[in-house]
């Protein structure tokens, strides 16, 4: 029989578990679209779209260990490479810039190996995110 606290079954682990099989499982991350990450939403910005695909990439390149790997204004699309600092596995990070009033900032960032990435990738996102909105002189809502 399991271990109890305080009488009950230990009901509490049950969350870390879920979260740690996410960690170990999830190794492609999408604003809006990744149900182990319900917080990473993609970021609606009121200012011209010049001026958040010129925050992006400057963003991109003002990171640690990122490296830009093709801008494109015309599709709306930066590519980026991540590379991890322990090992130096990369992961490839997608951000998609459309929309006007307002503009619509999606990120995707993806592992290129491996079933899990202990959270990497959503930290991709995250870091990105949060970035490129001090850039802009905007807070991500919590």
């Amino acid at each position: 029989m399991g271990k109890r606290f305080h009488g009950r079954p230990m009901a509490w682990l049950f969350p870390l578990w879920i979260s740690a099989c996410a960690y170990l499982t999830v190794n492609d991350v999408e604003t809006g679209k990744s149900p182990a990450y319900p917080h990473l939403q993609p970021l609606a910005v009121n200012r011209p779209y010049q001026d958040v695909f010129r925050e992006a990439v400057a963003a991109i390149t003002s990171l640690p260990r990122w490296r830009l790997v093709s801008p494109g204004m015309e599709v709306g699309e930066i590519r980026a490479e991540v590379e991890t600092p322990l090992f130096g596995f990369v992961d490839d990070v997608t951000v998609q810039i459309s929309g006007e009033n307002p503009v619509v900032v999606n990120v995707r960032s993806r592992s290129r190996v491996g079933k899990g990435d202990l959270g990497k990738n959503a930290k991709n996102i995250s870091l990105f995110l949060d970035t490129l909105q001090q850039r802009m002189g905007h807070r991500r809502p919590l």
